[in-house]
């Protein structure tokens, strides 16, 4: 009998980082199949890091947690639901009118480009001219289909994202058991990290989570901040659908750069079109260059802080990537995916500056026993 033979049900001994980039590659593939599906959850995980804090709070004041998660949702999604109900009646016909009337804003604008570009033919030629006057038409009625197919797409799909379904069911389910049920998720979870690495990955889950807590409860008062205030602004300053630019423009601040460049250019758009005085366009800019100084320089940094912890040139990539790879879900998870990331690598490169091979040390080989019997 051949005693060498391997067992049958001995598993061959596989490299760690084999296993985890399948399991990553895996994960990637269910996650980009399942891309359809995941706006409720993702708007369910937003709303149970936006509650958490004051989940635990009544928790603390001895409410039991189920009753305390189903008091918040009660209180949150009743708010919700009026907001909607104000709001909708108002601002669905202007967006509607909107859509209808932007390519007319937008040939305006192209017109007084023309007329600029015709002021200063004496200065680059009649042939040039008539180039540029071509070239901005041409442009001009490109962007007003690009921008008009964008409005049209992203209302549409909004009307999906926020339809019955996901708003009034799925989502204040997944929002209730993840409040309920976070710290007994994360400790089930917790169970299944190797013992070696169980507190570095501790260490790592607990910055992410905080990045995210932070990042989602900032950007969300950010965003009713800013909607607010330009509302009100573009209302003050008598701009046609200005009340219904600002609400989306807030709505979109949620996504950072997208409302404010949103706003900026509708508002400019239809201040052009409306106003014959270059005073009221300064005005219309200016509101979205103040709103945006003061929202850098004053309100994320005390909100958010460094949460993030991303450069303004990768927070545009995270947004075009995961916008062409989920869409609409993608751009929405895309930063707090990627903050999520960044903590994970700035942790890989904390410990890569401990490593011998960073510090260019070389162990010396182990010596045979012949060597040190020699010595």
């Amino acid at each position: 009998m051949n005693h060498n033979r391997p067992a049958m049900n001995a598993w061959p001994k596989t490299p760690r980082w084999v296993v985890a980039t399948v399991a990553l590659v895996i994960g990637g593939i269910v996650f980009y199949l399942l891309r359809g599906a995941l706006m409720p959850f993702a708007l369910g995980i937003a709303v149970a890091y936006l509650l958490d804090p004051v989940a635990d709070r009544l928790e603390g004041l001895g409410l039991p947690r189920a009753l305390a998660t189903l008091l918040l949702l009660l209180t949150f999604f009743g708010l919700v639901v009026f907001a909607v109900l104000t709001l909708v009646p108002l601002v669905v016909p202007q967006i509607a009118e909107l859509l209808r009337e932007m390519p007319g804003y937008i040939r305006r604008v192209s017109d007084l480009v023309t007329a600029t570009v015709g002021r200063v033919s004496a200065f680059v030629g009649q042939e040039k001219t008539e180039a540029i006057q071509q070239a901005a038409t041409n442009y001009a009625d490109v962007a007003a289909g690009w921008l008009l197919e964008i409005l049209r797409h992203v209302w549409s799909g909004g009307l999906a994202l926020f339809d019955l379904i996901s708003l009034f069911v799925v989502t204040p389910i997944v929002s209730y058991y993840l409040l309920r049920d976070f710290d007994k998720a994360v400790g089930s979870v917790a169970t299944l990290v190797p013992r070696p690495y169980a507190p570095k990955v501790t260490e790592v889950a607990r910055e992410a989570n905080q990045v995210l807590g932070r990042f989602v409860r900032g950007q969300g008062f950010v965003a009713l901040l800013l909607g607010s205030f330009y509302a009100i602004a573009l209302t003050a300053a008598g701009l046609n659908f200005g009340m219904t630019i600002g609400i989306v423009s807030g709505v979109l601040s949620v996504i950072p750069f997208i409302g404010s460049i949103f706003g900026f250019v509708v508002s400019v758009c239809v201040a052009i079109a409306q106003f014959d005085s270059w005073v009221m366009w300064v005005v219309i800019a200016g509101i979205f260059v103040f709103g945006q100084f003061v929202e850098g320089n004053f309100i994320t940094p005390r909100l958010i802080g460094d949460a993030v912890g991303l450069h303004p040139v990768w927070i545009i990539f995270a947004l075009l990537a995961g916008g062409t790879l989920f869409g609409v879900t993608g751009v929405m998870l895309a930063v707090p995916a990627a903050a999520v990331i960044g903590v994970a690598i700035r942790h890989t490169v904390d410990h890569y500056h401990t490593t011998e091979f960073y510090r260019g040390e070389h162990p010396e080989p182990p010596r045979s026993d012949k060597a040190a019997a020699d010595d």
